[in-house]
């Protein structure tokens, strides 16, 4: 696979929680690093292990919120 889409009930990577901290900072675009990072700090969003994966294998991965239009753009990490 060249990338992968993942749904979840926000739409993508936040500097922390949006459904507890409302002053949390969207992130359209991060590295493997900084996605791991933040999942590593305590993010529930993804797992590390599939981040560490997808850079290894060089997939780019595209979150998008199942509550919204699938047009919103959500976070690309590569």
């Amino acid at each position: 696979a060249s990338h992968v889409e993942f749904f979840k009930d926000v739409r993508g990577f936040y500097s922390s929680d949006p459904k507890t901290n409302p002053d949390a900072k969207f992130m359209a675009e991060l590295s493997y690093d900084d996605a791991i990072a933040l999942v590593r700090d305590g993010a529930k969003i993804l797992s590390a292990r599939c981040l560490d994966h997808a850079k290894r294998d060089g997939i780019r991965l595209h979150l998008h919120c199942f509550l919204e239009d699938t047009e919103t753009p959500g976070s690309v990490i590569s």
